[in-house]
């Protein structure tokens, strides 16, 4: 047995509780040298003629799952759901460059996803299910933290009240969820974050370059489906004959939506109240222009207002740059 061997093992039978130790040269992990399979070699009274030339190189395990430091805990358990020749719970973390930081343990791994599960379960809309404000301003602080630029997305349900008066809370809770689940397919396929401040409004923080493309997908679907949450009657005619609070005959037409978006570019030294006061400004704008609507901030542009339409019908989506 080499001395370094005489050595690990004597660590590994003094403390119990080590299970591994990263193997490294030149700051770079190369393997990890796992208790159970290093005692095992030395069950018998043959382990020192059978092993006495062996190297901690030749009995460390090379396979190790390696993790970056910024992984995201639910991509590091996917990563480790989809490996199956994984028997050992521990793996290798290091920095960007590769550099050995330390080890993890997948048992401490799950304990840290379920924590963060009860958390979000206990912040999220009850509704929808997505975060709720709380949820929202950690997550606003920690994109402006990154200072890597983001857009900042308010969405709001237009002609709501008059649906869920004649409808039912059942009918505009549908709503809501199905305007829920649409900017999640479409927020999360731009790799942004979708939180739920409750009742109809709803905070989206997508990547500048992809911003555009899902919201106009999203304004461009709801369009579509608004008419499929009233009666045939309200279809044909576009909307719902009501009455107002003085008793005066109404008619709203389809519920539509609003959307303001900020654009956050890196260096700016916004903090999420700042945000917030300045999205909720611009949903007023939003609003203020009738059908879907998507007022844009964009402080560097002139004053100008366009308007878009689909293929087969007029939308109505104006989009104004403020100064």
């Amino acid at each position: 047995m080499t001395a370094q061997e005489a050595h690990w093992l004597e660590r590994f039978q003094r403390h119990s509780s080590l299970r591994c130790v990263a193997v490294v040269a030149d700051d770079q992990p190369i393997g990890v040298l796992r208790r159970s399979s290093f005692l095992a070699l030395f069950t018998n009274p043959f382990s020192h003629s059978l092993y006495a030339r062996t190297q901690v190189l030749d009995v460390m395990d090379t396979h190790m799952l390696v993790a970056r430091a910024d992984t995201p805990l639910d991509a590091l358990s996917q990563k480790l759901t989809e490996r199956h020749d994984i028997e050992q719970e521990d793996f290798v973390i290091v920095e960007n460059d590769g550099a050995y930081l330390g080890m993890g343990s997948i048992i401490d791994l799950l304990r840290e996803i379920t924590a963060v599960q009860v958390r979000q379960a206990r912040h999220a809309n009850p509704l929808t299910g997505l975060p709720g404000n709380i949820l929202i301003q950690e997550t606003l602080g920690q994109y402006l933290a990154r200072d890597e630029g983001f857009a900042a997305v308010y969405v709001d349900l237009d002609s709501f009240k008059a649906l869920n008066d004649v409808y039912g809370y059942a009918r505009g809770d549908q709503v809501i969820v199905s305007l829920a689940r649409l900017l999640q397919a479409q927020g999360e396929s731009a790799g942004g974050f979708i939180g739920h401040i409750g009742g109809d409004d709803f905070m989206l923080l997508l990547p500048l370059a992809h911003w555009e493309q899902a919201i106009h997908q999203v304004l461009r679907c709801f369009e579509k489906i608004a008419p499929t949450f009233y009666a045939e009657a309200d279809r044909q005619r576009g909307g719902i004959k009501t009455d107002n609070r003085q008793g005066e005959a109404l008619f709203v037409p389809f519920v539509s939506l609003s959307v303001a978006v900020k654009p956050v570019e890196p260096g700016t030294g916004y903090q999420p109240l700042d945000i917030a006061s300045e999205l909720s400004e611009l949903k007023h704008q939003a609003k203020k222009i009738p059908g879907n609507s998507l007022f844009v901030e964009r402080r560097a542009a002139a004053d100008v207002q366009t308007a878009m339409q689909t293929s087969n019908h007029v939308i109505d989506l104006h989009q104004r740059v403020a100064e």
